[in-house]
């Protein structure tokens, strides 16, 4: 089950999230009450013993906010120890390399994932109630946050090793230190600290990793969310206009739980449908196929439906079966009768379509080999636009 933070992430949601400097727990329930979806204790500059931080989790965890920790390093006893407080997840600020934020995984992940001591009765594991300690040791995997702060030019330079990782949920940027690492403290213009950031923040966005990044005022945070969206609104459209150009997805069903797994046999199936509900003639003495040679669930039925409709003396109409589907499903099953399918030499066009349902069958249920549209679409999709040159060639 993964928490609510964890799913908004997923989604690409925006994410509102306060540093607290102080100790005061007041702070972290006012932060909760004006919607700010995580707390993150800055541990890196301010001190905070373990007594306050437990208190300040627990304020946040009783609002239903998140909460992380900023510590000054990767140093693995130590993140164990507050991750044991039931902290939703760990930034560490200065990751230079691909090994620290590998580090900094093993420190916040059981294994197999990484390295953290196991104690299934500590407050992250509720003392030890309600779960047992390998569903504890499995949601805190899932739901557990990872993330390196970029702060340096070597951090910057080894960005796509760092982005790489899967257990990296994004990268934060720190532009005063790296400003500093640059040699040009608090200079926000210069050239090469633009750059870097801008390097940063297109490579993580290009992966969904962007984001935490810092702002001052509503004035620069307002901006900077409208800067995003925009953004995430030019990428979206891109897909869709290369979706729109691919020519698979002309032939894959607008719900993705009807997709096609095979395309050829889908298109057959679909092929056998409009036969035989456009001329009733066309039905053989013996089913010709049986459902679990559809490579479509939903077309299988649909055959299925039909024929012991004719078998039964009735019409063998979809209309005269809606009970069996849902209204997606008939939406669908209409949309592909109304599709053109000429009835000349009917006879056969169904026993070609049955001929490769059959085929496409036996390499399926046998182990063969996969359906070539489907190869051909993936050999499509590294292609750049339509007729381009393939990326690698």
């Amino acid at each position: 089950m993964k928490n609510p933070i964890r799913e908004k992430l997923d989604r690409g949601g925006l994410l509102l999230c306060m540093m607290l400097r102080q100790s005061d727990m007041a702070a972290a329930e006012i932060a909760a009450q004006y919607g700010i979806d995580m707390l993150c204790i800055d541990n890196e500059h301010y001190p905070f013993d373990e007594e306050t931080m437990i208190d300040l989790v627990r304020a946040a965890d009783v609002r239903g906010m998140a909460c992380a920790v900023r510590v000054p390093n990767a140093e693995p006893t130590r993140i164990a120890q507050i991750m044991d407080y039931g902290v939703d997840g760990i930034l560490v600020p200065s990751v230079d390399s691909y090994e620290e934020a590998m580090q900094l995984v093993n420190a916040v992940k059981y294994a197999p994932v990484g390295e953290r001591g196991f104690c299934p009765i500590t407050r992250a594991a509720s003392y030890g109630n309600g779960m047992t300690p390998e569903e504890f040791a499995r949601r805190s995997n899932e739901n557990s946050f990872v993330v390196p702060q970029i702060e340096t030019k070597e951090g910057v330079e080894d960005i796509d090793r760092i982005l790489a990782i899967p257990q990296t949920d994004w990268v934060p940027i720190g532009p005063s230190d790296l400003t500093a690492s640059y040699g040009c403290p608090g200079k926000y213009d210069d050239p090469r600290v633009v750059n870097a950031i801008k390097t940063v923040r297109e490579k993580a966005l290009a992966v969904r990793k962007i984001g935490w990044e810092m702002y001052h005022t509503p004035e620069t945070m307002a901006q900077e969310i409208n800067r995003a969206l925009k953004i995430r609104l030019r990428k979206e459209k891109k897909q869709q206009e290369r979706r729109d150009l691919s020519p698979a997805s002309q032939l894959q069903p607008r719900s993705r739980g009807l997709r096609y797994e095979n395309i050829r046999s889908a298109r057959a199936e679909e092929g056998i449908l409009r036969l035989l509900i456009r001329d009733e003639s066309l039905f053989p003495e013996e089913p010709p196929l049986r459902e679990e040679q559809f490579s479509s669930p939903l077309l299988g039925r649909a055959f299925t439906t039909l024929w012991q409709a004719k078998a039964a003396g009735r019409v063998p109409s979809l209309a005269a079966q809606a009970e069996f589907f849902s209204q997606e499903e008939m939406n669908h099953l209409t949309g592909v009768c109304q599709q053109p399918e000429s009835l000349r030499n009917g006879q056969q066009a169904l026993a070609d379509y049955i001929r490769i349902v059959q085929t496409e069958a036996e390499k399926r249920l046998g182990g063969g080999t996969a359906d070539p549209l489907l190869a051909a679409t993936e050999k499509y999709k590294d292609k750049k636009g339509t007729g381009g040159k393939q990326h690698g060639k």
